[in-house]
């Protein structure tokens, strides 16, 4: 290993310290491609985009491209998506088809992966590696959980209910499977991955970032490691309606109005929550008084937003107070996925990939995923951004803020003068727990 490798072999990631190495070495971008990505388990789709027999997305993950698909049985698989001739990739997208077929010289596979055409392979008799067993599409492991489609490149990964540890304990009862798509966005991010995760893994940035939303809660998160995972939560903060004690806002004369506003700014800037529910908050206004406790006034509104959903057929999961309050307010699903709930019927999910094997350059997804009644969701209709400046009307705002600081992050790590990242060991605990997970696989 380089003598940067070294170093950051031995001087780990502590709750309070990030080699910047992780964000800007080729070399430890290297050993991401050839160690971990290969190794973890990854969200790589819905189920629900797998409605039908032959129905298939294509995930590309650094410089590795994979098909998953639904076959005959109702089962899912995932292969490499690479011709077994010369390979070419066979698909791109997601569409629906019978088989996969090479357009270049027609080679041809069934959904099970089976050969089922090799043009003039006579020309091949007495050839080794020409079985109908070395010809099949190489398989994948797939697995599923609360309707997320994970996948792993190591055909000895440890199974993902392991590998996944108290998420599902911890956030199953959130129901995630019924959650389908309002929209999704993807574009390329100038910054290595982890750092634009990463702006989806804190609050400690909101002051600063989002100050215009600062005013209505106290945002200084606690931030907890769970396995390989982690989440943070506002335990033990003042309750929402009063103003960060780090911002400069006066308190609102009546709490109950900026609770209303606080709903309505994560709704039009984050879009994790219903407008339903909004509307149906704000009759707090009306019947409730300024006096009433705010305990009382989020209990009845959460009551509101309940009795709207469910008067539409949407489910709203109601789980016991002890575990909805461990679950806190977003969890990073390692290594680069992270849902940001609103109330129970939305949230947003942020997914950060390489850009092929460039460290500077990151593939981000951002999608809004709410509760809809049986078959009132949207069709989902993916878009690409070449350019989410360009395009930044197709952005929530509090995203957008997210998007601008990354990007300008990345671009001041490579100053002569930082060598680690101070983090927080707090507000900040997630991140950490997501650089020891990847030195795990790089290093050990």
């Amino acid at each position: 290993m380089s003598e940067q490798l070294n170093a950051m072999a031995t001087n780990r990631t502590r709750p309070d310290y990030i080699p910047v190495g992780h964000y800007l070495d080729p070399d430890f971008a290297k050993l991401e491609v050839e160690r971990f990505w290969p190794r973890v388990w990854q969200i790589a789709g819905r189920a629900e985009h797998l409605r039908k027999t032959g129905d298939f997305f294509v995930y590309d993950i650094a410089d590795q491209s994979i098909i998953v698909t639904r076959v005959a049985d109702g089962r899912i698989k995932a292969y490499y998506n690479a011709c077994k001739h010369r390979g070419r990739q066979l698909v791109s997208g997601r569409g629906n088809a019978a088989h996969f077929r090479c357009n270049y010289h027609g080679w041809t596979w069934g959904l099970e992966g089976e050969i089922r055409k090799v043009l003039n392979r006579e020309d091949w008799d007495g050839c080794p590696k020409m079985a109908d067993a070395d010809l099949a599409m190489d398989e994948v492991l797939v697995d599923t959980w609360a309707g997320f489609v994970f996948v792993n490149l190591d055909p000895g990964a440890e199974p993902l209910r392991e590998f996944l540890g108290p998420v599902p304990d911890m956030t199953g009862w959130f129901r995630w499977e019924d959650l389908r798509h309002k929209w999704h966005r993807s574009f390329p991010l100038k910054c290595n991955w982890k750092v634009a995760i990463e702006a989806f893994m804190e609050s400690y940035h909101v002051t600063s970032t989002h100050s215009q939303y600062a005013k209505y809660q106290d945002t200084t998160g606690h931030s907890r490691a769970q396995g390989n995972h982690g989440h943070t939560g506002y335990w033990g903060n003042a309750p929402v309606g009063i103003p960060s004690p780090d911002s400069n806002a006066a308190p609102h004369a009546d709490q109950r109005v900026a609770f209303i506003e606080a709903l309505e700014a994560l709704q039009v800037q984050v879009d994790n929550m219903a407008e339903r529910d909004v509307v149906a908050a704000r009759r707090v206004l009306t019947e409730t008084s300024p006096e009433t406790p705010m305990m009382e006034v989020f209990m009845k509104a959460e009551s509101y937003m309940r009795d709207a959903a469910l008067a539409e057929g949407i489910d709203w999961p109601s789980p016991p107070p002890e575990v909805e309050d461990a679950y806190g307010a977003f969890w990073n699903i390692s290594p680069n996925v992270s849902l940001v709930t609103g109330t129970k019927t939305g949230t947003v999910m942020m997914r950060s990939r390489p850009l092929g094997t460039d460290p500077n350059m990151c593939l981000f997804d951002v999608a809004a995923l709410h509760r809809y009644p049986p078959g009132g969701e949207p069709a989902y209709a993916p878009v690409h951004l070449d350019d989410w400046r360009v395009d930044r009307k197709e952005i929530p705002l509090i995203l957008a803020q997210d998007f601008a600081q990354v990007e300008l992050v990345h671009a001041g790590m490579k100053s002569r003068k930082i060598e680690f990242c101070r983090m927080n060991p707090h507000q900040e605990r997630q991140i950490t727990n997501m650089h020891q997970l990847i030195e795990r696989y790089v290093f050990d």
